[in-house]
């Protein structure tokens, strides 16, 4: 006998007029007796989403990228940003920001990181055209093609079929975003640097809240799990003190729709960020509305070489023309893969109410490791 249960997803502020009357949306689940190949699993119920991927459209791309550029002479951010705008600027896509060796903003000297949004090869080749052009002989520019830090993303849509409502789609979404965010991983591999073990780097999100009196919501930043203060007995791979605060529902907070959620620190080699994508811009009283077929949930990696941890070149990326010859699936089982959990068994056959309150709130999080995982093809 199958049993089934529903996590009903949490909204903490309406960022659109027509999700106010969305609130009721819940993603269900069905619980299945697990396979017993691995000892933890063996005896244990497999809760598995009610969610047919058929439904939606996935696409993928890279979202900026950033490069190392070597000058003969000094020169300031300011003359290299204003080198090569006018020569990548095209409508809709994003801009070039210019940093230092160590992403140093405001920066004078004669190495620059150069980070463009949307690119193309056609703008990356431009750009390279433009700063030679302002390099004279014998002198000589040496963009080295170096690759130090790129984001991909992969966004997923609702797919409109024949007698969808306005409803429709935007369950579908939040359903969608929801199981991203209950499901998502680390894959162990990522976690064998000390680069990902500070507290900073556990899973977290920014959302906003209702205030009362005032149309200005407050914005808070959270940690999923909340450990207390002092180190747990025993441990002591940091990573291991997020897994061992996680085993109880008390330790964890709701991760509300509106939310935005953080796995890594901004600073660290990897981060992931998990969105439901309604609005741009990321101030709440300068957002902007997206068009109802633009809505849609978001992943996006940051991978970022740092002095402790050459991230890229571990994948195999280590100039732009590594680029157009790798294979980005190499990436869905470390990053894009997501946690099927496992739940301890009642005597009655169902799951306990302690593990499905910790599913409730935060998702896969703190539930024995997966028999099997959902991969983003």
């Amino acid at each position: 006998m199958h049993h089934t249960f529903n996590i009903p997803i949490s909204v903490s502020w309406t960022r659109l007029k027509d999700e106010a009357a969305f609130r009721d949306a819940s993603l269900r689940y069905t619980i299945t007796d697990a396979p017993g190949g691995q000892p933890v699993t063996r005896g244990r119920l497999l809760a598995a989403p009610d969610i047919d991927l058929s439904h939606y459209t996935f696409k993928a791309g890279i979202d900026w990228l950033a490069v190392r550029v070597s000058f003969p002479s000094e020169r300031s951010w300011r003359e290299v940003r204003a080198t090569i705008n006018p020569v990548v600027k095209e409508p809709g896509k994003g801009g070039v920001f210019v940093y230092g060796p160590d992403w140093e903003e405001n920066y004078t000297g004669e190495e620059f990181i150069i980070r463009m949004n949307d690119p193309t090869r056609d703008r990356v080749n431009r750009m390279w055209l433009a700063l030679w052009s302002k390099v004279r002989p014998p002198h000589k520019l040496v963009p080295q093609h170096r690759v130090v830090a790129l984001e991909v993303f992969v966004d997923i849509f609702p797919k409109k079929r024949n007698g969808d409502t306005d409803r429709d789609l935007w369950a579908r979404r939040a359903m969608m975003s929801d199981l991203l965010r209950k499901h998502v991983i680390f894959d162990r591999s990522w976690l064998k640097d000390e680069a990902f073990g500070e507290k900073d780097d556990w899973p977290r999100f920014v959302a906003s809240y209702e205030k009362s009196n005032t149309e200005k919501p407050l914005t808070k930043t959270q940690h999923l799990i909340r450990a207390r203060q002092g180190p747990p007995p025993a441990l002591s791979k940091r990573m291991d003190e997020l897994c061992w605060w996680a085993r109880d529902a008390k330790h964890h907070i709701e991760v509300p729709l509106n939310a935005t959620m953080y796995f890594g620190g901004e600073h660290r080699p990897l981060m992931i960020r998990l969105q439901d994508k309604v609005q741009d811009l990321r101030k709440v009283e300068t957002a902007i509305d997206l068009k109802p077929e633009q809505r849609r949930s978001r992943i996006e990696v940051q991978m970022k070489n740092t002095p402790e941890l050459n991230i890229l070149g571990g994948e195999g990326i280590e100039t732009i023309d590594d680029l157009r010859t790798y294979k980005f699936k190499r990436l869905r089982k470390a990053i894009f893969a997501f946690q099927m959990p496992t739940l301890e068994k009642t005597a009655e056959g169902g799951p306990t109410e302690a593990e499905v309150e910790i599913m409730k709130l935060t998702g896969s999080l703190g539930l024995p490791p997966p028999t099997r995982q959902l991969g983003l093809r």
